[in-house]
């Protein structure tokens, strides 16, 4: 795309950065919600149905509080699907083998912007 506008916006437009709060807005959620992402990671659903290990995945949520550069996409989805995953415990859409809502605590928190 910078190619095709090359010549009709300026240089300076075409070659700057993106904007810092691109990627900060989501580290900052974070660790503004941080309580709430702990409890949500506490007995993850995702990690009963085998998705993945709650113990690295709070590793990968300090990594990014400290400030480590990463990719926060997999991080924000991750939280969704956890979110997602208990609202269907609550409603025992889940088969039987996956721990119900009265094993977690009650944080749920929407995934950050």
């Amino acid at each position: 795309m910078r190619g095709s506008l090359a010549g009709i916006v300026p240089d300076e437009i075409l070659n700057r950065k993106r904007k810092a709060y691109v990627t900060r807005a989501p580290r900052t959620a974070i660790a503004t919600h941080w309580k709430d992402i702990q409890s949500l990671t506490h007995r993850m659903v995702a990690e009963s149905l085998g998705i993945v290990s709650s113990a690295a995945f709070r590793q990968s949520l300090e990594d990014v509080r400290s400030g480590r550069e990463m990719a926060i996409v997999p991080i924000e989805r991750m939280l969704s699907l956890e979110s997602w995953l208990r609202n269907l415990a609550h409603w025992g859409l889940l088969p039987t083998n996956v721990a119900r809502e009265s094993e977690f605590t009650s944080a749920t928190i929407s995934a950050p912007a």
